[in-house]
This record gives C-alpha cells, structure tokens and sequence, in this order.
C-alpha cells in the first residue's frame, strides 16, 4: 500500500522544478481596506506561480460574489459610489449605466492581467499560457433580473486544443441554446478524458467547432 502511495507522490511531482518557480513577494497590509487591487494583484500573482512551479494543475479564482457589496470608487463615474451588487441592478437601464460598463471593463481587465502573466512564463516551445486553458465567465447574462440564459463565457489558450480569435453563438433562441454543460465537457475533452461523456444533468455531448 505504502509503495503504491509513493509511487502515485513521485508521478505527481516533477523531478526538477521550472527554472521560473519562485515564490511571489508576499501580499503587504492594504491601506485602504476597501481597496481590492493590491490585493487581487498578489493572489494574480501567487496563482501563477503555483501553476508554473506544478504545485497545481487547476485553478478557480472567483472576483467577488453575486451580492458584492464592494464600492469600485477607483473607477472614475459617479455612478460607482453605488456598491457592485446595487449598481447592476440599476446599471440595465437607470442612472448607473455608465458605472456598470466601466465596471465591466475593468473586470475584463483584471482577466486581460492574467493572460498577460500567462503568457509572459515560458513552457515548452511556447508558453504558460499555450498549454493552459482559461475560462471567464460571470454568475448572470442580466444581473438586474438574475437572468441566467444565453450567458457569454470567454475561452483564452489552450493552443493545442483551441482556435482562438472566434465569436461562437450555439443557438439563436431560447429554444436552441445549448446547455453551458456541453462547454464543460468540452474542456474535459481538451484535458484528454475523452471518455467522460457527461458532466452535469443536461447537455447531449461536446461543442461542435470549438477546436
């Protein structure tokens, strides 16, 4: 039992460690507590380095919640004085509509860091970020109705498995889009467990034209 153990221990841990496995400096003391930047670039920041130094092949980062109180005061429009959660459901169509697209923006943003921090690790014959795929996606497609059909997700990397640079629209209707399952098995596939044939209750299969 003890050598089977070790045997699975020394399969997972790579013999010699990438030449850029270095720890990230440690996150310091906030100024202003309800400032989420420096903090967010050090857990940016920490993530990758635990991916490049293969103390984890997966990785979930989830920037705030559904009933985010946080007030992104830093972003320079009135309508952000209003907390996150408060703001979406205003931002559709009443007076903080500016406020939610710069919120937007700035979110699409923090995501556009951490391709760039992907991409800047070298691995292989390319980067971190060829051999990675990256999912994006938000908990509502109209946060101020709570509205979860028809949501956008965003995929980056994955260079093996995925042809980047696409707008891809599965179904016009309510009627035929398809279930985001079929997006997760999807990725399981690119992972190379092709014999998963499911994930989740719905959804009939993979993708068409992801790859």
């Amino acid at each position: 039992h003890l050598t089977g153990l070790r045997e699975i221990e020394r399969r997972l841990t790579p013999t010699i460690l990438p030449a850029q496995c270095s720890a990230p400096p440690a996150p310091g003391t906030t100024p202003n507590p309800r400032d989420i930047r420096p903090e967010l670039d050090a857990m940016l920041d920490i993530a990758v380095a635990a991916l490049s130094c293969q103390l984890t092949q997966v990785m979930t980062f989830q920037l705030g919640y559904n009933t985010w109180w946080n007030t992104l005061f830093w972003l320079d429009e009135p309508g952000n004085a209003c907390p996150h959660h408060c703001m979406n459901h205003d931002g559709a169509d009443g007076d903080n509509q500016a406020g939610t697209h710069l919120a937007g923006v700035w979110g699409m943003q923090q995501f556009a860091g951490l391709i760039d921090r992907l991409a800047a690790v070298p691995e292989g014959n390319g980067s971190m970020l060829d051999h990675t795929l990256v999912l994006f996606s938000t908990d509502f497609a109209d946060a101020n109705s709570h509205w979860t059909g028809n949501l956008p997700f965003v995929l980056a990397g994955g260079n093996a498995h995925l042809q980047t640079g696409r707008y891809l629209q599965f179904g016009q209707n309510e009627d035929s889009w398809r279930p985001h399952n079929e997006l997760l098995l999807s990725m399981v596939h690119f992972l190379g467990l092709d014999n998963v044939t499911r994930v989740g209750d719905a959804g009939s299969g993979p993708l068409p034209g992801l790859v």
